[in-house]
């Protein structure tokens, strides 16, 4: 490959991430599934606050450490325009979200507000549990086959 960094490289500069992060991430991706379901069950402002704690909680888990992963699936060179869409899509969902969440809250049942946001969660996590594989990887596997 054209940046130098040898495939072994890569995978060890992966590994530094380590165990711990991965877990993390899974830790708080696999925890916005019930929280979000909770939210579905809200009643009063206590109990919104307290899901609310939860959901700081497995952002803070999983967002950074997700970003990590993104910037080592790509090459060095790519890693700007690959953040960059990743930025893009998470002002994207800041601006829809509220709105198309409001819209649901107005129209339907707090649950199916609630049940909602847990299956994209679901989603999440469950995509979290397919192997990463680098930029070379990717790369050596699409020139194979």
């Amino acid at each position: 490959m054209g940046d130098g960094v040898p495939p072994s490289k890569r995978s060890e500069q992966m590994s530094n991430i380590g165990v711990a992060h991965v877990l993390s991430s899974l830790i708080g991706l696999g925890l916005f599934v019930p929280t979000y379901l909770l939210l579905g069950t809200v009643t009063n402002q206590l109990q919104l606050a307290l899901v609310l704690v939860f959901v700081s909680f497995s952002a803070a888990c999983s967002r950074g450490i997700l970003n990590s992963f993104l910037s080592c699936m790509v090459k060095p060179w790519e890693q700007g325009a690959a953040m960059g869409l990743s930025a893009s899509f998470d002002s994207f969902a800041q601006i829809a979200g509220p709105l198309i969440g409001g819209i649901v809250l107005g129209s339907m049942p707090i649950w199916v507000y609630g049940s909602i946001a847990a299956l994209f969660s679901l989603g999440a996590f469950a995509m979290s549990w397919r192997p990463l594989r680098l930029g070379d990887e990717m790369e050596a596997a699409a020139a194979s086959g």
